[in-house]
């Protein structure tokens, strides 16, 4: 018997089975580095002679019958049946424009393998891709040229950043890459390139690693793009400690907890303080990271039963190169010859939730403050009531400040054993602007959820991503309102799932650059 056949998921290749028990993972553990690579072995095996590219492999989630019954019997204390443990695997045949996505079942060996086609369908990037794409980008001959034009000092390089293409109708069915072009000074790798763009962008298919074409980015304040000549160097601007001078007026401070902190961490991932438990987990997609903008994910707990959830974004500026002299009403300049674009960051947070009991429905509620009529119950004028309204069907729903407006969820079946209420959980959040792309471009037709607050659906498997399980140059119709003119399901006293949006409407400053 080899260590492939003596596997058991959570037990490392070479362990007794008899060991299993002891070393059982939670169902919601991530994958170890065992289970991926026996998740990779198995997909193979279904694939014999064919290299593959890998773009993911991470945990798939029980089915949520099982893991509420094995989630009941955990918080009751008791035993429970373990989930079989899966792997979601998204690759590609590698050299090909052919996706592919499995389900490896790690308990039994079994593996479903599902193939992708039609147009914008696309696997995610991974980082050995993208240096790839950098790497093909700075040898093309096409490229080179462009760079010749600019006649660069001995001191200066050119580096490419690429990025998925983003979809506009235009010969974008195939994968691309659109690669800006930067420029820094050799040997400073922690340079702030984003201080010197350069005005033209190569868009690269990964799938042969080839020049799709060079395309012109204006730099005016319309679609007219002029040649750029030799390039004008512009006074850097740095942020590392290296390159700048650092203020020397500040005094220490100490934060000190001389028992060490409150909190606990334990092996399996998970974070306890005072009543609260929270099992922490990550994976390619549900991180804190979305290019040059590293979000700061923050879970905090307080003494009263509330949670508050912080989503703060970090990083730099995405920058274009602009004419001197030249402002336009769509973008700040926020250093000689640096255009930064004003942007929205709209987040969908997915709400899948249980008030009270693993048995019984939820329902939405609208909350709002009403002004009282001036009558025999409100004399002086100055009464308000509070408003309810049990939303019953799918749909978006918003915010309005001007009425206090909000939403919560109840379980009518438990009552608060303080005012006979049924016991609930408000969702307090802050409005931002609906998406402002017009409502028939690329932008709004992806980002099905940008356009309300709040969605409410019914429970369905599958329904985990509110702008679609495939993103990258999608061309819409795969998120949240297809789903719901599909189903159009009632909500009162179902599985319940809401959807907040929330996020910054970023007016870009001078003050923002170069990190915010």
């Amino acid at each position: 018997m080899n260590k492939e056949d003596d596997y058991a998921p959570g037990m490392p290749f070479g362990e007794s089975p008899g060991k299993i028990i002891a070393m059982a993972l939670h169902p919601l553990a991530d994958l170890t580095s065992n289970e991926i690579d026996r998740a990779r072995n198995l997909v193979q095996e279904k694939h014999p002679r064919i290299l593959l590219s890998f773009k993911a492999i991470t945990l798939e989630e029980p089915d949520k019958k099982s893991m509420l019954e094995y989630l009941e019997a955990e918080h009751a204390g008791k035993s429970a049946t373990r989930p079989d443990r899966i792997a979601y695997c998204a690759y590609y045949f590698r050299g090909t424009a052919k996706f592919l996505t499995a389900e490896v079942n790690l308990t039994t060996g079994q593996t479903q393998v599902a193939e992708h086609e039609g147009d914008g369908v696309h696997g995610n990037v991974d980082f050995g891709e993208v240096l790839e794409v950098e790497q093909a980008v700075m040898k093309c001959s096409e490229v080179q040229a462009e760079i010749d034009k600019l006649k660069l000092p001995g001191h200066l390089e050119v580096i490419p950043e690429p990025w998925i293409f983003g979809s506009d109708g235009v010969d974008d069915l195939n994968r691309h890459f659109q690669v800006y072009m930067f420029i820094r000074e050799k040997g400073k790798l922690d340079s702030n390139h984003y201080a010197r763009p350069l005005a033209f962008s190569p868009i690269f298919d990964p799938t042969n690693m080839k020049l799709v074409k060079i395309q012109q980015i204006s730099t005016g304040p319309d679609h007219n793009v002029h040649e750029q000549g030799a390039y004008k160097d512009q006074p850097p601007n740095e942020y590392v400690p290296n390159e700048v001078q650092l203020r020397t007026d500040l005094q220490p401070l100490h934060v000190v907890q001389p028992n060490g902190p409150s909190f606990q961490i334990t092996k399996d991932r998970v974070l306890t303080w005072q009543k609260w438990q929270m099992r922490i987990g990550f994976n390619y997609r549900e991180g804190p990271v979305l290019r040059d903008v590293r979000y700061i994910l923050m879970f905090i707990f307080n003494q009263a039963g509330e949670m508050e959830y912080q989503v703060r974004a970090t990083g730099i500026l995405s920058t274009s190169a602009i004419d001197e002299g030249v402002t336009v009403d769509f973008g700040t300049v926020v250093h000689p010859g640096v255009l930064a674009a004003h942007h929205q960051h709209i987040l969908s947070l997915r709400i899948d939730p249980i008030i009270g009991s693993y048995l019984h429905g939820n329902t939405v509620v609208q909350q709002e403050a009403q002004a009282m009529p001036l009558d025999e119950h409100n004399p002086h004028g100055n009464g308000y009531r509070v408003v309810k309204t049990d939303i019953t069907t799918e749909g978006g729903h918003d915010l309005d400040w001007s009425k206090s407006r909000v939403f919560s969820v109840k379980n009518p079946h438990l009552s608060n054993p303080v005012n006979g209420l049924p016991i609930s959980y408000k969702l307090m959040f802050p409005p931002v602007p609906p998406l402002l792309s017009h409502p028939s471009s690329f932008n709004a037709k992806r980002a099905e959820f940008a356009d309300h607050h709040l969605y409410v659906t019914k429970y369905r498997p599958n329904e985990l991503y509110s702008g679609g399980t495939f993103t990258n140059q999608s061309r819409g119709d795969t998120g949240i309102k297809s789903w719901i003119a599909k189903n159009q399901a009632s909500t009162v006293d179902q599985d319940v799932v809401l959807w907040v949006q929330f996020g910054l409407n970023h007016v870009t400053r001078i003050e923002d650059f170069p990190v915010m």
